[in-house]
């Protein structure tokens, strides 16, 4: 079979069809850095974006069930900063299931373009979970706690610090910890948006000296919770 004739021309990613283990077609489609062309290869990384969500669920359920954390917590006894006008008596449960009513960063009810959110505050500034803090910190509750169900990404941030408090770890430390180093992926990584950048800038220098260094993709994430995710093959 022809699988070329299967994808569109515009795809861009990567595409591995196995049968009982054994690869029966591979191959990488598009750039992985568009501006100065370098294509996509069969081992790039791409953010998963929401998708990361899942990750810190289970990273919350780990917690649940060693007794370290309950569903019934609410986040007044739980986080050391300032909640200003966002309700104490949300619980975990409901930021899991996205009923926290907690002020969204990217309503994507009332915002549609992406970039728009990081006109104001650039996202490279963000290297922690905190970080994403001043983005939704001042605002008011979009609805009472427990009214409705609405997709939120502050609620999933929340859950990111969450575990840095209960656990005394970063983030990305503990799901590198607990969950990742028990996953099958030999090629995930979980990276800062700036690390990213630098590994970049440092593949054009060395490149354009003639030197032979190894490929660094910059089609990674960043190192929140939030609408960004894994960096998986």
């Amino acid at each position: 079979m022809d699988f070329d004739k299967l994808i569109d021309t515009d795809f861009s990613g990567c595409i591995s069809i196995t049968n009982n283990g054994e690869a029966v077609f591979q191959k990488a489609y598009g750039y992985s850095d568009l501006a100065n062309k370098r294509p996509n290869e069969l081992d790039t990384k791409f953010g998963t974006a929401s998708a990361g969500k899942a990750f810190v669920a289970v990273g919350i359920l780990q917690l649940i069930e060693s007794g370290k954390l309950r569903f019934d917590h609410t986040i007044g006894r739980l986080v050391d900063f300032d909640l200003h006008a966002i309700d104490n008596n949300i619980t975990v449960e409901q930021l899991l299931c996205h009923q926290s009513g907690i002020p969204d960063y990217f309503d994507e009810s009332i915002l549609d373009d992406y970039d728009e959110l990081w006109k104001d505050y650039p996202n490279y500034k963000i290297r922690k979970s905190a970080d994403l803090l001043p983005l939704f910190i001042d605002k008011p509750m979009m609805y009472p706690v427990g009214e409705k169900f609405q997709y939120n990404n502050s609620g999933y941030v929340v859950l990111g610090l969450i575990i840095e408090k209960v656990t005394g770890m970063l983030f990305d430390e503990y799901l590198r910890k607990t969950c990742l180093s028990h996953a099958v992926w030999r090629t995930q990584d979980i990276t800062s948006l700036i690390d990213c950048l630098l590994s970049a800038l440092t593949h054009m220098s060395m490149t354009r000296n003639g030197m032979n260094i190894t490929r660094i993709s910059t089609a990674w994430m960043l190192r929140v919770p939030g609408p960004v995710g894994l960096s998986l093959p």
